[in-house]
């Protein structure tokens, strides 16, 4: 299973901005001369990771800084979120058995990426919230270096949320979903699309509804059956499961799996960051 861009479709999107192939060249080494000189960011990311930083930020050069500078500030503001989420070590593997994340292969209009969050039926005692976040962050790391769209569209699918999922869930994990949509991804967001939503959901939407800023809070439509959800997301993008014509969830989950092994030696590099900058704020 592969996101990676070809170069028309890249083309295309660095077009919508008004950009060539030598603004974002020229950009990414502005970001990389900048890089070099803060000593709060443990590495120099790579080429693609910076291209996708600056895209997803709309080719603004502060903004890249700050969502930059946020992307590894996170992992001082919540270390224990970052200690187990490499997605080699058995709680990962336990955590993943209960919920998937899923980006699409085919973009939707040749520009956006859907990414598809749900949890698994009769799976809610393997549930933890740190690495259901982890989960997360590990698809968009992957996606950071070989990925390159205009906007993401997110499917949330909460058919078989249980009570046991909301007791594990903390303010915490509120906390750092607000931060990351806000801070890290929120550029990137197009729509989120809530399906199966139950009495349980709706009651905690509503009380966290404060904590969601009006800009988010725009772009989150509920659906109260998949039909209406197909005047977002044609039939050819969705999997079987949601009445579309792409592989099975089961399948694309699979896909998924051998994706995480080839990147396992940037997830073995990110425990050394999340340990180097735990270590920077404890002795600063």
């Amino acid at each position: 299973m592969s996101c990676t861009m070809d170069e028309r479709t890249k083309q295309r999107i660095l077009g919508l901005f008004g950009r060539s192939m030598n603004d974002l060249n020229a950009d990414v080494q502005l970001v990389k001369n900048w890089l070099c000189k803060q000593n709060h960011i443990p590495e120099i990311p790579s080429k693609h990771m910076i291209e996708y930083f600056i895209v997803s930020n709309r080719f603004s050069i502060e903004t890249t800084k700050e969502r930059l500078s946020m992307y590894y500030n996170i992992r001082k503001l919540f270390p224990s979120a970052f200690q187990a989420i490499n997605p080699k070590t058995n709680r990962m593997k336990m955590a993943c058995s209960a919920q998937y994340v899923l980006p699409l292969p085919k973009l939707v209009d040749g520009l956006y990426r859907v990414i598809i969050v749900g949890l698994k039926e009769g799976k809610s005692d393997k549930f933890d919230a740190d690495c259901m976040m982890g989960n997360v962050l590990n698809v968009y790391e992957i996606r950071m270096q070989e990925d390159l769209t205009y906007e993401d569209v997110l499917i949330l699918d909460y058919q078989n949320l249980h009570l046991t999922h909301v007791i594990r869930t903390t303010p915490r994990h509120a906390q750092m979903v607000k931060l990351l949509l806000e801070k890290v991804y929120n550029n990137r967001l197009k729509e989120i699309h809530i399906i199966n939503h139950s009495i349980l959901f709706n009651l905690l939407f509503k009380l966290a509804q404060p904590l969601i800023s009006q800009n988010l809070h725009k772009k989150i439509h509920f659906h109260d059956s998949l039909s209406s959800l197909l005047a977002y997301i044609p039939l050819d993008v969705l999997p079987k499961d949601y009445g579309g014509n792409e592989k099975s969830v089961e399948e694309l989950e699979e896909m998924w799996k051998g994706k995480m092994k080839k990147y396992q030696h940037r997830f073995d590099e990110l425990d050394e960051l999340t340990i180097n900058v735990t270590r920077q704020k404890q002795f600063n």
